[in-house]
């Protein structure tokens, strides 16, 4: 794992923090790692990290973003609880709920949001993860990027963002459902894990606003002599501990 420590593979040390993944389904990985890392967040927003997983993106944001209040949604139980609790462990507590639930039913208790932050599901239909529970973590049927580019449309508030990271493979679906619902692509970053590899992810950031200035980036995890990169570790230095 890119700059972390793993006590036998179940508490990641970041610089700050610590995160607990023995129950999470879906355990601490780059995209998470990138994806908070990366995104811009507005003064005193209302953000929610929808599919939120060990909280770590939520840790995260709070760190980075010191006067935003952070709901996180979690559909599986085993992962809500270890994200309340990684939460509650974190300096920044106060300024983290954690909702245990389906983002489609607790959506409308919810506060509106400024930000709306996903790391979605990447398996499609048919696909299917090791387990039952990695599988309802990772899996399309549940949460997938057409019924949250929808819900963000729906429920962001006037100049709200959505940002998320995708497969490049999903690139033409998530332009076209991004067009339908009226969202603007504000930034964009291609994620390559090397220079001379195609790249694999896509960083996005929408808005509800039409912009002149779309911002296009690329970043390499690793440079051409497999270290890595000095954009690399810019963008994660505050959280990885050797960076």
């Amino acid at each position: 794992m890119y700059g972390m420590r793993k006590d036998r593979q179940t508490i990641f040390k970041f610089k700050q923090f610590d995160i607990h993944n023995e129950r999470s389904a879906m355990k601490v990985g780059t995209d998470g790692v990138l994806l908070g890392a990366w995104c811009h967040i507005p003064s005193q927003s209302v953000v929610w990290d929808v599919g939120a997983g060990t909280g770590l993106i939520s840790i995260m944001l709070a760190q980075r973003f010191t006067t935003s209040l952070i709901t996180a949604i979690e559909i599986d139980s085993d992962a809500a609880c270890e994200a309340e609790r990684n939460a509650k462990m974190s300096p920044w507590g106060d300024r983290i709920r954690i909702v245990e639930g389906d983002i489609m039913n607790v959506y409308e208790s919810l506060p509106r949001p400024d930000v709306i932050i996903s790391n979605p599901p990447f398996f499609k239909n048919g696909l299917k993860a090791p387990d039952q529970a990695r599988a309802m973590a990772r899996n399309g049927a549940s949460l997938s990027f057409s019924s949250l580019i929808s819900l963000a449309s729906e429920v962001l508030s006037d100049n709200g963002r959505l940002v998320m990271i995708s497969p490049v493979d999903d690139m033409d679906e998530i332009e076209f459902e991004t067009a339908m619902h009226r969202l603007y692509v504000k930034r964009k970053c291609m994620v390559r894990s090397k220079p001379d590899v195609a790249a694999k992810r896509i960083l996005w950031e929408f808005t509800k606003t039409k912009s002149s200035d779309t911002v296009m980036s690329e970043l390499c995890i690793r440079d051409s002599e497999e270290r890595y990169s000095d954009d690399y570790r810019s963008i994660t230095r505050d959280f990885y501990l050797n960076f």
